[in-house]
């Protein structure tokens, strides 16, 4: 009987043994199948922006787009999107630049800034994979980390459309009680609440020239999800600038050479927000500031 038991035991290992092992190559199949569409997005997009999508710029590629992002030093290399009024204001947290459903989302700006605006503030995942997204900035807040990043150069689509938007309410402030997520997707289970959207930049702007600009990085801050301070969306030009941009680099853990110096000289901000950590449901955020003198 003792052997019978024995027997049975065995069977039963061996079968939750075999359970086991189809459970882990069905998670690698699926981790395999993520990993490969998400090379082929990065290769899209990469195509897009060295103009070879389409034989045209990534304007056309991606209609609705407000611009295209490049950091010096790193993988960073994508259009800014920002979402449609038919389109939920946290749209590409969960979307590519295509619209198409993607754990890698693609950079958008948050709804509450003007596109013209002094402070640009611009959500980006952190992948885990080291030339995807916003991954090369997740440890930007460590200072030799930090050291290694490049200008960030800003090519914005513009036409008379900036005026009429530009001109709209500009020093309305829309309060709200935390950052967009840009870890894992919600499909992770994460959940998060989306900004408010600012009703003068809804709409897509209809492109037809570019302007490109080359900021330079400030600082770089690892914070809570509800750091208040960055949250600042309608600077006027001058001393609201430079006072913003010295608050944050007083604050933070990474601080370029001459950041006092940069601080004052500070005309427009950028801000490049990911995860500090990979895993869903984390409430750090690493903060990367460059600033246009």
């Amino acid at each position: 009987m003792r052997e019978d038991r024995r027997s049975g035991t065995s069977r039963l290992h061996a079968i939750v043994r075999t359970l086991i092992a189809l459970v882990c190559i069905g998670c690698l199949a699926a981790a395999g199948s993520l990993a490969a569409h998400g090379a082929l997005e990065e290769h899209a997009y990469r195509a897009a922006g060295g103009g070879e999508s389409a034989g045209d710029s990534w304007q056309a590629v991606f209609p609705g787009a407000i611009a295209w992002l490049t950091v010096e030093r790193t993988d960073i290399s994508y259009p800014v999107m920002h979402p449609a009024m038919t389109e939920p204001a946290d749209f590409y947290l969960t979307h590519n630049a295509w619209g198409e459903p993607s754990a890698a989302g693609c950079p958008y700006l948050d709804p509450r800034c003007l596109q013209t605006g002094a402070h640009l503030l611009v959500y980006g995942h952190a992948t885990g994979f080291p030339s995807r997204m916003f991954e090369p900035l997740r440890e930007a807040y460590r200072p030799e980390v930090f050291a290694q990043l490049g200008a960030a150069h800003w090519q914005s689509a513009t036409s008379s459309g900036d005026a009429r938007q530009l001109g709209a309410a500009a020093s309305s402030v829309v309060r709200w009680s935390g950052f967009a997520s840009s870890g894992a997707a919600r499909t992770a289970g994460a959940s998060h609440p989306a900004p408010p959207r600012r009703a003068d930049t809804l709409a897509p702007i209809a492109s037809t020239t570019t302007e490109e600009l080359a900021f330079q990085p400030l600082c770089a801050l690892r914070v809570d999800q509800s750091f208040a301070d960055i949250q600042r969306f309608s600077l006027n030009a001058g001393a609201d600038v430079a006072a913003f941009a010295r608050t944050l680099a007083a604050q933070a853990q990474a601080r370029a050479p001459s950041w006092e110096e940069q601080a004052q000289r500070a005309k427009r901000v950028l801000t490049l927000i990911t995860c500090t950590s990979p895993l869903p449901g984390t409430r750090e955020r690493t903060l990367v500031v460059f600033t246009l003198s």
